[in-house]
C-alpha cells in the first residue's frame, strides 16, 4: 500500500517525504542522546540513594520493609504513570497537534480523571493498609507489619504525585521536548537523599517517606512551569464524555490489563523474596536498582524518543519508515546493552561491593546482591527488546496481542519462580525466571510484528549488524575478564570508600573507551549515526 501511494506522487513530493523522515530520525537521535546523558546522572543518583538507604537501614527487617513498601507504588506507576497511561495518552495527544484547544480540554479532563482514580486508592490504602501488607508480604513480626502499613499509606500519596508528574511529562514528550523529563528526576533523588541524611535521627525510616513526598512535589512544580510555558493551564474538568478522553480510555484499558498482569507478576516476585531469609528483599531490590541504571539510561532514552515518531509513522500508514525506526531502536538497544551485560556479569560482584558495602550493609550482603544481579544482567537486552516491541505494538494501535503475550509471560514467570525456588531456594531464582519468561515473550513479539510487516528480523542487514556488534564486544570481554582477577571484591574492601569508587569508575571508564574505539573501528551504526548527526 505504501509503495502504491509513493509511486502515485510526483518525484518532488517523494523527496519531501524522504527529507521529513531523515529530519525525524535525526531528531530521534538527538533526543536519545539528551535522555541518555541526563538519565545517566539520574541513575547514578538513584544508586547513591539506594546506598544511603542501605547504609542507614542495612539488609535488616527495617531495610526490607522500606524496600518492599516503596516497591508497591513504584510498581503501580507503570499503570497510572509513564507506563500504561502514557502509552495510551501520548498517541492521542500527539495526533491532536493540529488543535491546541482540544489538547487543552483533554489535559483538563485527564487532570480530573487522575483525581477520581487516585482519591479512592489513597483513602482505601489508608484504611486497609495492614491487611494489604499481610496479603502481599510474608512479614511476621508485628512491629515490621505496622511500620510497613504506615509507610505504605504515605508512599501511596507519592503514587498520586508521580502519576500527575507523568501526565505533564507526556505533554512535553508529545511536543518532542525531552530535556525537562530528563532533569526533573534528579530533584527527586536529591530530595530523598537529603531527607534521610538530615532527618534520620529524628524520624528514622519516616525520613525516607518525607523525602519521597517532597521530591514528588518538587518534580511536579518544576515540570508544570515548562508545560505552562506552552500555554496549557491547570484547570480541572470532569467532562468524561469528551471524545478524545474516550479515545484515550479505549487505548488505556487493554494497556492497563497488560500492565496489571506485569505488576502482579513483579509483586509476586517481591512476595517470594519476602519468604526467603532476612535481607532477601533488600538483595532483590538493590540488584534491580543497579540493573536499572544501564537499562533505564538506554532503554528509556531510545524507547521514549522513538515512540512519538512511531505513532506519527503509523498514523501516516508509513510502514517503511516504521520498519526503519523499529530496526534503529533494536540495533541501538543491542549495541548499548551488550557492553552493559558484560560489565554487570563479569564485574557485578565488585560493583555491588563498592556501591553497597557500607554501614549496616555488610560484604556478605553485597555479594548476595551480586548473585541476583548476575542473572538480571543476562536478561537486560532480552527485557529491553521485549518491552520495546510492546511499545511498537501500542504505536500501531494493536493492543490485544500485547495483552495475550503479557499474560503468558506472567504465568511462565510465576511458575518458573516457584519451580526454581524449590530447586535453589535463593533470591537469584526469581531473576532466572525472568530470563525464561522474557525470552518467550520476545519470541512471540518478533513473530507477530514480523507477520504485521512492521519489522523483519530475517533481514540480512539486521542479522549482520547483530553479529558485528557481538564480535565487537570480544575486546571488552577480555578486558573485564583480566580486571576481574586484578581487582577482586576482597581488594575493594581493603581500601577506602573514595579510593575504591575511584578505581571502579576508572575501570568502567576504560570499558567505555574500549567500546567506543572498537565500535568506531567496526563502524557500528550507533556511533556513526551520532557522528553523522553532529556533522
Amino acid at each position: 500500500m505504501k509503495t502504491v501511494l509513493l509511486n502515485s506522487k510526483p518525484p518532488f513530493w517523494i523527496d519531501i517525504m524522504e527529507k521529513h523522515e531523515e529530519v525525524t530520525l535525526n531528531r530521534v537521535k538527538k533526543n536519545s542522546l539528551i535522555l541518555m546523558v541526563f538519565t545517566f546522572i539520574s541513575r547514578v543518583l538513584g544508586i547513591l540513594r539506594a546506598r544511603v538507604v542501605a547504609n542507614y537501614f542495612g539488609a535488616s527487617g527495617v531495610g526490607d520493609v522500606i524496600n518492599f513498601t516503596f516497591n508497591i507504588p513504584n510498581n503501580f506507576r507503570k499503570l497510572f504513570a509513564e507506563g500504561a497511561f502514557n502509552s495510551a495518552f501520548i498517541p492521542v495527544f500527539t495526533r491532536l497537534v493540529v488543535s491546541r484547544e482540544r489538547q487543552k480540554q483533554l489535559l483538563r479532563t485527564l487532570f480530573g480523571f487522575q483525581i477520581v482514580i487516585m482519591a479512592p486508592i489513597i483513602i482505601g490504602t489508608y484504611f486497609f493498609r495492614v491487611e494489604i501488607i499481610m496479603l502481599f508480604s510474608d512479614f511476621t513480626e508485628v512491629e515490621l507489619i505496622l511500620l510497613a502499613s504506615r509507610l505504605l499509606s504515605i508512599f501511596m500519596v507519592y503514587l498520586a504525585l508521580i502519576s500527575l508528574y507523568a501526565l505533564l511529562i507526556g505533554v512535553l514528550q508529545s511536543h518532542n521536548l525531552f530535556f525537562i523529563a530528563s532533569v526533573s528526576p534528579l530533584l527527586f533523588s536529591l530530595t530523598v537523599i537529603g531527607s534521610i541524611i538530615l532527618f534520620y535521627q529524628q524520624l528514622g525510616p519516616y525520613s525516607m517517606a518525607l523525602g519521597v513526598i517532597l521530591g514528588g512535589i518538587f518534580q511536579i512544580a518544576f515540570t508544570f512551569m515548562r508545560v505552562k510555558s506552552l500555554h496549557y493551564d491547570s484547570h480541572i474538568s470532569f467532562k468524561f464524555s469528551n471524545s478524545d478522553f474516550i479515545d484515550v480510555m479505549r487505548r488505556w484499558m487493554p494497556v492497563t490489563f497488560s500492565a496489571l498482569i506485569t505488576i502482579a507478576s513483579q509483586q509476586v516476585a517481591f512476595y517470594f523474596a519476602s519468604t526467603l531469609k532476612t535481607g532477601s528483599v533488600s538483595y532483590f531490590s538493590n540488584a534491580i536498582i543497579i540493573w536499572q541504571a544501564p537499562y533505564g539510561i538506554f532503554f528509556g532514552a531510545i524507547a521514549t524518543s522513538i515512540f512519538p515518531s512511531l505513532v506519527q509513522a503509523s498514523s501516516n500508514v508509513n510502514k517503511k519508515f516504521m520498519k526503519e525506526l523499529t530496526t534503529h531502536g533494536l540495533i541501538s538497544l543491542f549495541a548499548l546493552l551488550i557492553p552493559s551485560l558484560l560489565l554487570l556479569t563479569l564485574y557485578g560482584k565488585q560493583t555491588s561491593v563498592v556501591l553497597f558495602e557500607s554501614g549496616k550493609y555488610s560484604l556478605l550482603d553485597a555479594l548476595n546482591t551480586s548473585e541476583v544481579l548476575f542473572y538480571f544482567a543476562i536478561s537486560m537486552p532480552i527485557a529491553a527488546w521485549y518491552t520495546f516491541l510492546q511499545r511498537v505494538s501500542y504505536a500501531i494501535d494493536d493492543y490485544k496481542p500485547s495483552l495475550i503475550v503479557a499474560s503468558i509471560v506472567a504465568v511462565v514467570d510465576i511458575f518458573s519462580t516457584i519451580l526454581l525456588l524449590r530447586i535453589r531456594g535463593e533470591a537469584s531464582s526469581i531473576a532466572i525466571a525472568s530470563i525464561i519468561s522474557f525470552s518467550l515473550g520476545l519470541l512471540m513479539f518478533l513473530f507477530y510484528l514480523d507477520k504485521k510487516d512492521v519489522l523483519s528480523v530475517r533481514d540480512t542487514s539486521f542479522i549482520t549488524k547483530i553479529v558485528k556488534i557481538t564480535l565487537a564486544n570480544i575486546p571488552l570481554f577480555i578486558y573485564l575478564y583480566i580486571m576481574n582477577f586484578l581487582c577482586t571484591p576482597v581488594y575493594f574492601t581493603q581500601i577506602g570508600t573514595l579510593l575504591s569508587f575511584t578505581i571502579l569508575s576508572g575501570i568502567y571508564l576504560g570499558a567505555i573507551i574500549i567500546t567506543f574505539i572498537v565500535y568506531n573501528i567496526a563502524h557500528i551504526e550507533l556511533i556513526t549515526l551520532f557522528k553523522k548527526k553532529r556533522g
